[in-house]
């Protein structure tokens, strides 16, 4: 038996330079991986089986998870299976990456169970076939993110930055969102290389100036909710707040984690899925 621990990730900013001929967006974009975490557990089997615990809405057919342990199959011809349990913590369609975090842990966990001994760079190729965030992932930490999302770059680590998430509506479907940014008859973008000096320094006011997240731009209009989050945020002393990646979740970045989790507690009496974490070096480790 094996066991994952599945980090979610945030979007310090995040920028759309412009659209491929196959339709993909070339962002740019600076995350990070966070404690807010699924856990995956694998177990030998003769046959494949993944069990969702924690969120009966998402599907077991098809699931990213499902999708990357055949793409391990077919890539190194393995016939034998895994009994996967998936217990969900990281919210649904969120903008967090829940679904490509459990995608990235099954390549680096079956590829362990299974002693196929493939490195990393056929693990990133892999990965850039089941989604634009699954890359990132297989990587972690602190990175700057290019091309449709498979251009990994790390960054020095950031350090431990105390923060608050929180879902203040349902899940975006990411399509759908990137769909109304297309509508935009005016964007304003993020300075990334500013942000990412501020961020670098721990300059929330800057980083505050500088950032930004184009797809927030062209959600927010139609859901209200994700500015009085944000707003709610600041007003529990937040340096810095935004939404990330394609929504609905936003989070708050705090000095401390006692004033994190004093506003935690404050915003969970209105939004029940609200949670203070905080920054993390790495995305996929074993328990």
């Amino acid at each position: 038996m094996l066991k994952l621990t599945a980090r979610a990730k945030v979007n310090w900013s995040l920028d759309i330079l412009g659209q491929y001929d196959n339709g993909y967006h070339r962002m740019d974009m600076l995350m990070s991986s966070v404690t807010l975490a699924d856990e995956l557990i694998f177990t030998p089997s003769d046959s494949l089986t993944l069990t969702i615990e924690g969120n009966g809405r998402i599907p077991v057919e098809d699931n990213l998870v499902q999708r990357a342990a055949r793409a391990l199959q077919r890539e190194t011809g393995y016939t034998g299976g895994a009994e996967i349990m998936l217990i969900k913590r990281i919210p649904h369609g969120a903008g967090l990456g829940g679904g490509s975090a459990d995608a990235a842990a099954t390549l680096i966990g079956l590829n362990r169970l299974w002693k196929l001994g493939l490195p990393r760079e056929t693990l990133l190729k892999l990965a850039e076939t089941l989604g634009a965030d699954v890359p990132f992932f297989i990587t972690g930490g602190f990175a700057r993110i290019g091309g449709f999302g498979e251009v990994v770059s790390p960054l020095p680590p950031l350090p431990e930055i105390p923060l608050v998430i929180l879902q203040p509506c349902g899940p975006q479907p990411t399509r759908e969102v990137f769909a109304l940014f297309d509508t935009l008859v005016k964007v304003s973008h993020p300075d990334t290389d500013a942000a990412l000096r501020a961020l670098q320094s721990g300059d929330f006011e800057a980083l505050s100036r500088t950032s930004g997240n184009v797809l927030q731009q062209a959600l927010e209009p139609h859901l209200p909710p994700i500015n009085e989050a944000i707003a709610a945020l600041d007003a529990c002393g937040a340096k810095f707040a935004t939404m990330s990646g394609s929504g609905s979740a936003v989070f708050g970045a705090f000095t401390d984690s006692q004033n994190a989790l004093q506003a935690q507690r404050v915003l969970h009496k209105r939004w029940k899925k609200c949670w203070a974490c905080h920054t993390h070096t790495e995305s996929i480790t074993e328990e």
